[in-house]
């Protein structure tokens, strides 16, 4: 992905009120666990995200003292919105995971 496409994305992005940084954290996510399982295959998009909201949700009860200061360091701390707006959430990492894929286009002229 270059940099025009780059910007875009994060556009799209905040345009649906989603932070790009945890869309691509959650995306790097997928983009692993398919290369762990590149032999053996492993779950679609789909199915692994379904499978990865019900762990993060399992896991918010464990922190109920909460997260300091939504430390974004690690990735936890963020407002989990694959939680409160799932839809659009993997519609975003779909594109990323495609604009990823891809292989990076020119950078637009200015």
């Amino acid at each position: 992905m270059n940099l025009t496409q780059r910007k875009d994305w994060q556009a799209r992005c905040r345009a649906a009120g989603m932070d790009p940084d945890e869309v691509a954290m959650v995306a790097d996510r997928y983009a692993a666990y398919r290369r762990y399982n590149a032999a053996g295959g492993g779950l679609p998009l789909e199915g692994w995200f379904r499978f990865y909201r019900l762990e993060k949700e399992s896991e918010l009860g464990d922190n109920a003292q909460g997260l300091v200061s939504s430390c974004s360091a690690t990735g936890e701390g963020n407002a989990h919105q694959y939680l409160s707006n799932p839809a659009p959430f993997l519609a975003l990492v779909r594109d990323y995971l495609t604009l990823q894929e891809a292989p990076a286009a020119p950078a637009k002229s200015l």
